[in-house]
């Protein structure tokens, strides 16, 4: 492939030469007239006045042209034709992207594969002909989010289909873009999130698309006041990935489909909402909406390099259709899966049935009403076992600083250096990843949370559970997101953050008072729970349960057994703390295990390098010599009585 017809090497020529024209035309003009005489020259037949109407410029038009002269076109049409990609649609991406960075990022818009697109149009399809007794020909289709035209664009040119079509999009000149390209559909520059009217008639409303994959938006109006459904009885303070777009798109379209009476969703976004713990009301709301739900599971989670993304980006996504007819009492709720290289998958999706398709039911459980499959009976026995916050009175999140840079160093002296001598009460000594402990200023001054008062219970005498929710966001094979601490501790402690403290003891001025409120020796229990915790069999045993929930503690089996797992438990403990006395011997060999989606001791090494002395980093691998060692004890005892065979909780 030469260089002047790689894509992103001719979306970058193309975009130098828009920009420079944007400085006297503005952007929006700039992007639209540089890629329409692109489109003019890929195929003269385009019909390219609206968008080139009225420019007559000729230094700009002569820039784009020279531009447009030093790329191989020929070149540049047959790789992406052989990529069975429609290059009129699918340069736009790299052209967004090399002309402003920034802004497509901040957009989050990811441009379908044709296979995905072509698997929801038929997906779609089938679902109105199952449901409805009618054809996607019969319908109102609304993209809500159509940049130039991705998925009408397959309906007119791929299909026999001839919907009423209709697109919305916020960005004025792929709006533009989608105008001239498009021949049988409305393109109207709207935001889809602002409730604006869509009258379907007596066509049934297909809605049909991929929603922005940006972050915590700040769309206010109509939308707002929607979304607090999905917040609907959760007890987090900022459920924060309820603010992604896609949450949103769906949020709406839900809406649309319930002002009309009946309707389709079909979309493929961020695949989190499916058993999130955060998303369990919007789970709920979804439930109570729709007739029926079908989920195919795209995966690819870029932490499991075995399974690859049919997108460019680490979340997973998956293809969602919810269906309206009627009110129903019930949803019924199927779930599909695809696993493998992004090939693989892609070439499954172009050659999927849903009709064919193996789904398997689902049926939403309390607490959190996940849309994946569960094993019914490990769910009952897990969720009957004892809660962490019915063991531990108060608990609280790692510290939050915003600016590590500034509030946490390797010495106090480099603290104090940044936030002054008057603090010097407030510099503590704290951990910050696993085994990795420095110096912070948990003052408000200095950070954003410091969790103050309660984390003063970490400054003083006193030990503390550090256990993370939803596993699975680690990346790990196995639930591995458990730590001790007897200091303040980051919420980030753990890859993808989020460490929930639980101590062993609270202070009521001076006094030490036990934080704990079980019947049995507060000091046996703790060191019991953090031997569980660490026992292979749990983790594998209640693997799905641990990847959206916090753990459930079992009932201690018998005394013996007790006796072992406390005394196991607390020498980790201890391990963990570093406390391994003067003559610990180093391992002959270098062991490596992972904590909280960390790699250790290679992550701390790395993190510490030219920090720590010799005699530091012989006792980190020693520490991770008597971690395995020790979670081998654990597993030959919990092997001979697991703790789960009692039918009592804690």
């Amino acid at each position: 492939m030469s260089q002047a017809s790689h894509p992103k090497a001719a979306a970058t020529r193309l975009a130098e030469a828009a920009r420079q024209v944007a400085a006297v035309h503005g952007d929006a003009r700039a992007q639209t007239v540089a890629y329409a005489l692109l489109l003019r020259r890929l195929n003269p037949e385009f019909v390219l006045d609206c968008l080139l109407d009225g420019f007559g410029c000729r230094d700009s038009l002569l820039r784009i042209e020279t531009a447009l002269d030093s790329i191989d076109l020929d070149g540049l049409l047959s790789n992406y034709e052989s990529a069975g990609r429609d290059p009129a649609i699918y340069f736009y991406e790299d052209f967004a992207r090399a002309y402003d960075p920034a802004s497509a990022r901040g957009r989050g818009t990811l441009y379908t594969p044709p296979e995905v697109v072509s698997c929801i149009v038929r997906a779609a399809d089938w679902v109105l002909r199952e449901s409805f007794g009618l054809r996607l020909s019969d319908a109102l289709v609304v993209d809500p989010c159509c940049g130039v035209g991705t998925f009408l664009r397959h309906i007119e040119r791929q299909t026999a289909h001839r919907p009423r079509m209709m697109g919305l999009e916020l960005m004025p000149a792929p709006c533009a873009i989608a105008r001239c390209l498009l021949e049988r559909s409305q393109i109207v520059e709207a935001d889809w999130l602002s409730d604006s009217a869509i009258e379907a008639g007596s066509r049934p409303l297909v809605i049909i698309g991929n929603p922005p994959y940006s972050g915590h938006s700040y769309n206010a109006g109509s939308i707002a006041d929607l979304m607090a459904d999905y917040r609907e009885g959760l007890a987090e303070r900022n459920p924060k990935w309820l603010q992604d777009d896609y949450v949103k798109f769906i949020r709406m379209a839900q809406h649309r489909v319930e002002c009309a009476g009946s309707g389709v969703v079909a979309f493929v976004t961020n695949h989190s909402y499916l058993f999130n713990p955060t998303f369990r009301a919007m789970r709920r709301s979804l439930a109570r909406t729709f007739d029926e739900i079908l989920v195919l599971d795209l995966g690819g989670n870029a932490k499991r390099l075995q399974d690859e993304n049919v997108f460019p980006i680490q979340m997973g996504v998956a293809i969602s259709l919810f269906v309206k007819t009627s009110f129903s009492p019930a949803c019924r709720i199927r779930h599909a899966s695809l696993f493998g290289t992004k090939d693989e998958k892609l070439k499954a999706l172009a050659d999927l049935d849903p009709g064919t398709m193996r789904w398997r039911e689902v049926t939403p459980a309390e607490p959190f009403a996940v849309f994946i499959p569960q094993d019914n009976s490990l769910r009952e026995e897990f969720y009957g076992f004892t809660s962490l916050f019915d063991i531990f009175a108060q608990h609280t999140m790692g510290f939050v600083t915003s600016r590590d840079r500034f509030a946490i160093g390797f010495t106090k002296d480099e603290v104090l250096s940044r936030v002054g001598s008057e603090y010097a009460d407030e510099v503590v000594e704290v951990l910050y990843r696993p085994f990795d402990r420095r110096w912070a200023c948990c003052s408000r001054n200095a950070m954003e949370r410091p969790r103050l008062p309660f984390m003063t219970n970490l400054m003083r005498d006193n030990v503390s559970l550090a256990v993370g929710r939803a596993g699975q966001v680690t990346g790990s094979s196995e639930w591995d997101v458990v730590f001790a601490t007897d200091r303040p501790a980051d919420l980030n402690l753990f890859r993808r953050g989020g460490a929930k403290l639980f101590p062993r003891y609270v202070y009521a001025g001076d006094e030490r008072v036990s934080n704990m409120l079980c019947d049995y020796d507060h000091d046996s229990l703790f060191g019991y729970i953090y031997a569980v915790l660490h026992s292979a069999a749990y983790r594998s045993r209640y693997a799905e349960f641990l990847a959206i929930d916090y753990p459930r503690i079992p009932m201690p089996p018998d005394d013996r057994t007790i006796a072992e797992l406390v005394n196991l438990g607390w020498r980790l403990i201890d391990t963990h703390l570093m406390r391994l006395g003067p003559h610990s011997t180093p391992p002959a060999s270098e062991e490596r295990i992972t904590i909280g989606g960390y790699e250790e001791p290679a992550k701390c090494l790395k993190d510490r390098a030219g920090v720590d002395d010799a005699q530091q980093v012989s006792l980190l691998h020693t520490a991770v010599a008597k971690t395995l060692d020790l979670r081998s004890q654990i597993d030959r005892v919990v092997a001979q009585h697991p703790p789960w065979t009692r039918k009592a909780a804690v």
